[in-house]
């Protein structure tokens, strides 16, 4: 993508933004999660977690990873700066295959890979977003595959409502960023867009990074239907200075292994879909969605280079029906999905790959109100998977390798059942459900002696997780609380076992543990917020038993102070913590821990008419630490990904009237 679009599209788009009238076609705020339709029932599903459009204003955080940190029970690893590049997010401690096992949704619709590749979080503009919605512990009876940890589903503006505004940025590292937002209506017609573009040069060696991104939707609305069209497009490109050895990083973390990789990500998604209201009491939706994803990976420092593409198509009808069950009323959701996923990587000198996914799957879930304060919610799904994978003939070291292939079929079911109370200010909820997933299609591949990826024909088994969860909510205007606690089993837990050198299914392991958040309103213009989890992931059976999950912290944390003043702005003061735990890989637990750390971000918002003014600080202390690291292949020393230090910007964002 040319560097010059984007600009374009800003100045284009913003100016013609104005020519429709003011007109909602939706309201915002809905909750998707609780039945795959839009509603604003709140208090369908009570373990559903909000992060409101004014939670992300007041957030100092310009990535949805960074967004999603400092929320109970979710860990992010960073590998690359502020951005969220190659960002993974990790719902209760999954560790290095957090990926395949935290369900990533846009409105309603996945954007896990049918790799272990990262989500590409630049290309959804924040601008873009009405609220995030965040499902723990479950969700496989809606969704399907990778909800073993839970469900994030990031939700755009739909309201159609005439807005524009345009904003930039300028921060360390010679940061430097613009975005803008603009969406109208008119006569039924509406559209929004989000558009970012940004550059910098990183914190450490080789780090320097380009991203350019447009999303939206355009469609046409009426009282009785909604038909749209989403689309995104988007290109990154970025150094990849790699990890650095203990020595290296307590004497210079900004320092790379190597000086010359790099990366390049560049694709596009369109999605069509339905919504029909064709009764008082009956709704029809559905999707169709294409995507493509190129990665090049060049890495002249090992070398090696390898392009890979993954196209995706996905087709979701389902319809919901409003009922009275004995006399009681009722809704049901029942569903088709279908994913077809194809990878093909060519990997220059050594032997090309590819791989297929194929799931189709068929859902029902009803939600009975026992009263105005009681509802009862129980679902299943059947599941079927098929996988094939296969690699070309090459020769390594002068030893022939023959031509590999390999494919299975598996079927596999989730169920729910939950209780979901809220009366005047007491909520709470109790769940028992079972979720699957299947492996990822790089996880079919492992390494020979020489390190070249391989493929031996092995299919890994499905991951089953079975989930029981009770929480505790109260709110009133100056008192919010939440608590959970919850317990997860997993059979064939797929993950990569550095003693065999492969993806295998583990023995039975388990995740128990709780998570609260606390906010209190001190006065009229103060809050603060407390958040904190304390996760327990072991080993309960096998070699392994008793031994703990790498990269799981035991504990994490978050303190948020805010200042709302009218006169003289806002401020907010966030201190984050996480606790020490094993190195990716030490799945023994004979190594060191990675250090526990803390840091401290600040944000600071001035509003004038119609100019909003940002001052953020990340890191203020300058912290030198690294939010994931790994073991080198003899076991001999450990690895750090170096987060950045002190950072600051400061924004300017103007809104058109």
């Amino acid at each position: 993508m040319k560097k010059i679009i984007l600009p374009s599209l800003l100045v284009t788009q913003l100016f013609t933004a104005n020519v429709f009238a003011e007109t909602a076609v939706k309201p915002s705020g809905v909750v998707v999660t609780a039945n795959r339709f839009s509603s604003t029932d709140f208090n369908a599903n009570q373990s559903i977690k909000i992060i409101s459009r004014d939670d992300i204003d007041n957030s100092p955080y310009s990535s949805i990873p960074d967004l999603l940190r400092s929320q109970a029970g979710i860990k992010v690893s960073s590998q690359y700066g502020n951005q969220g590049i190659d960002a993974i997010v990790d719902m209760r401690g999954f560790g290095e295959s957090a990926i395949g096992n935290t369900l990533i949704l846009i409105d309603g619709q996945r954007l896990n890979n049918v790799d272990s590749s990262s989500i590409q979080w630049s290309s959804i503009p924040l601008s873009n977003i009405d609220h995030i919605e965040i499902l723990p512990g479950s969700g496989g009876v809606l969704f399907g595959d990778k909800a073993s940890g839970g469900v994030i589903n990031i939700v755009t503006n739909k309201s159609g409502k005439n807005s524009s505004s345009i904003k930039t940025t300028l921060g360390s590292y010679d940061f430097i960023g613009l975005d803008a937002y603009l969406s109208g209506s008119n006569k039924g017609f509406y559209y929004n867009s989000g558009i970012s573009s940004s550059k910098e040069n990183g914190y450490r060696e080789n780090s320097q990074s380009v991203s350019n991104a447009i999303s939206g939707r355009v469609g046409i609305s009426s009282d009785r239907y909604d038909s749209f069209i989403d689309y995104s497009l988007y290109q990154q490109e970025n150094g990849t200075p790699g990890a650095i050895s203990s020595s290296v990083f307590n004497a210079n973390p900004k320092a790379a292994r190597f000086q010359n990789n790099f990366q390049r990500k560049d694709g596009f998604k369109v999605r069509p879909g339905l919504n029909i209201k064709i009764s008082d009491s009956l709704e029809f939706s559905s999707e169709f969605s294409v995507s493509r994803q190129g990665f090049k990976s060049d890495n002249p420092d090992f070398p090696s280079k390898s392009y890979r593409v993954i196209d995706t198509y996905t087709f979701s009808p389902r319809i919901k029906w409003d009922h009275n069950f004995s006399g009681l009323k009722s809704s049901s959701v029942f569903g088709f999905d279908y994913i077809l996923g194809k990878l093909n990587v060519n990997n220059f000198g050594n032997a090309n790959q590819s791989a297929e996914d194929k799931s189709y799957g068929i859902y029902l879930q009803n939600t009975t109100w026992l009263a105005s304060y009681l509802n009862l919610t129980s679902g299943l799904r059947s599941h079927h998977n098929e996988q094939k994978a296969n690699q070309d003939a090459y020769t390594s070291y002068g030893q022939y390798n023959p031509y590999v292939q390999g494919e299975t079929s598996q079927n596999k079911k989730a169920y729910e059942i939950s209780l979901n109370y809220f009366k005047d200010n007491w909520g709470g909820y109790v769940k028992n459900n079972q979720g699957f997933r299947f492996a990822n299609l790089d996880e079919l591949y492992g390494y020979d002696q020489n390190y070249i990826s391989t493929f031996y024909g092995n299919i890994l088994k499905a991951q089953i997780s079975k989930n029981n969860e009770i929480g505790l909510l109260y709110k009133s205007n100056v008192f919010d609380a939440r608590v959970a606690l919850f317990r997860t089993e997993l059979t064939n837990e797929i993950a990569y076992n550095s003693l065999l050198g492969a993806n295998t299914n583990y023995d039975p392991t388990l995740r128990q543990g709780l998570e609260t958040n606390l906010n209190f309103k001190i006065t009229e213009g103060v809050d603060v917020k407390f958040i904190y989890s304390y996760l327990d992931a072991r080993f309960t059976s096998g070699s392994l038993d008793s031994k703990f999950v790498p990269s799981v912290p035991k504990e994490a944390g978050s303190f948020i102070l805010g200042w709302n003043n009218q006169e003289y702005g806002k401020y907010l003061l966030q201190a984050n913590y996480v606790g020490s735990r094993y190195f990716a890989d030490d799945i023994q637990n004979t190594k060191d821990k990675m250090p526990q750390y803390l840091t401290l971000d600040a944000k600071a918002t001035w509003k004038i008419n119609e100019f909003k003014i940002n001052l953020t600080g990340l890191n203020i202390f300058d912290k030198k630490y690294a939010q994931s690291g790994i073991l080198n292949f003899s076991k001999t020393d450990y690895f750090y990904y170096p987060a950045n230090g002190r950072s600051l910007y400061i924004s300017a964002e103007y809104e058109f009237k």
